[in-house]
């Protein structure tokens, strides 16, 4: 029984995530840290988030893109040549991120489709509900329905992994959470990439990596916060999966966390990591030095170690 997680620490920043950062700081930053999310400013952001251009978002060489529909629910399947001939064996259930207020299977196809390379897995994306007409626990319903269907195409809870970056990384936990609560069978494993797991932002690191963060800053999360949650508890385990009961956590598979080390909630992967291990899980947390948000996203520093 493990009382700890696994700690991993990977740098020092290669060169290509320095340029990354600097761009970051040069571009994306500026243009998101006075975004106001109303209603309009929410359909903006999801027009300028998601382009038409994302639909030729590159991905690896080869890779065949399926579209699907599970009820009311678009998603689509993303098979790189090495995860050919797995359909209906085994399977990735990814989650994208966003804030939950943006992104789709579109916007995060060229990471699953390197995913779905490095584990030899065909990956099922979802493109769950989003605001101003939905908001959570809508997308956990969504990330629960694909769950379900996977399972009820025949393919064994123990060949399927989770995985979900930032919002979906918190999606994520609370579709494990939900289904063992259900009765359903935990999936065979858990990553989660830069998971938001605590929507009251209690973590050190919103304070002490102010500022470091150049994709994520404190003023856009904080506005988040209130249109996502609005009146209701932060702190309800069913918002912020970090604050989950342990009978719960106890059930979980064996699960990967990634981060940077200068993420504005660096914190949520920590303690997360703490807590299902604690719980007895095998559990690894990797801290990539001074990396930006969702480090798979900015190159081949992490989605290596997915794989391993």
């Amino acid at each position: 029984m493990s009382d700890a997680p696994t700690v991993r620490e990977f740098g020092p920043l290669t060169r290509q995530a320095a340029g990354v950062d600097r761009a970051l700081r040069a571009t994306w930053s500026p243009l998101v840290d006075n975004w106001r999310f109303t209603r309009r400013g929410l359909r903006l952001a999801q027009r300028v988030f998601e382009p038409p251009a994302a639909a030729r978002i590159p991905v690896v060489r080869g890779t065949e893109i399926r579209h699907t529909r599970i009820e009311h629910l678009p998603a689509e399947w993303v098979i790189a040549p090495k995860a050919r001939g797995a359909e209906g064996q085994r399977a990735v259930l990814y989650i994208h991120g966003g804030g939950y207020v943006f992104g789709s299977p579109r916007t995060h196809r060229t990471l699953v489709s390197r995913i779905s390379h490095v584990t030899s897995m065909p990956a099922l994306s979802i493109d769950y509900r989003l605001p101003p007409e939905h908001f959570p626990p809508a997308p956990t319903h969504d990330a629960l329905l694909a769950y379900r269907h996977l399972l009820a195409t025949g393919i064994p809870a123990a060949s399927i992994v989770v995985a979900g970056d930032s919002a979906g990384g918190g999606i994520s936990l609370e579709l494990v959470l939900h289904a063992i609560e259900s009765g359903l069978p935990a999936p065979g494993a858990l990553v989660l990439l830069s998971p938001w797991a605590d929507l009251s932002l209690s973590g050190d690191s919103v304070t002490t990596n102010m500022g470091r963060d150049p994709f994520i800053p404190a003023g856009p999360v904080r506005r988040l916060v209130d249109v996502v949650v609005g009146p209701r508890d932060p702190t309800d385990w069913r918002l912020s999966p970090l604050f989950a009961p342990e009978e719960l956590l106890r059930s979980f598979p064996p699960t990967l966390l990634q981060v940077g080390s200068t993420e504005l909630i660096l914190d949520d992967s920590r303690r997360m990591a703490d807590r299902i291990a604690a719980a007895g899980v095998t559990t690894e947390l990797q801290v990539f030095d001074r990396h930006p948000h969702v480090v798979p996203v900015w190159g081949d520093a992490g989605v290596a170690h997915v794989a391993a």
